[in-house]
């Protein structure tokens, strides 16, 4: 448990960063989680990596 901690931890921290440096959220999406997959074509895009990139990057607790 501890490890997939730090693996969400981790990747909200890069996610940041590539924000604060400019970086769109789609283009973070696939440098950080790669493609799309199944579960976003079934939810039509609600379950996507995009859209965890895109809260990530709208989290008030995000550095500025």
């Amino acid at each position: 448990m501890r490890d997939k901690l730090e693996w969400w931890e981790e990747l909200y921290r890069r996610v940041a960063e590539l924000g604060l440096r400019g970086i769109d959220a789609a283009a973070i999406s696939e440098r950080l989680l790669g493609a799309e997959n199944a579960i976003a074509q079934v939810t039509e895009g609600d379950m996507c990596r995009l859209n965890l990139v895109k809260s990530f990057l709208h989290s008030p607790h995000r550095p500025k």
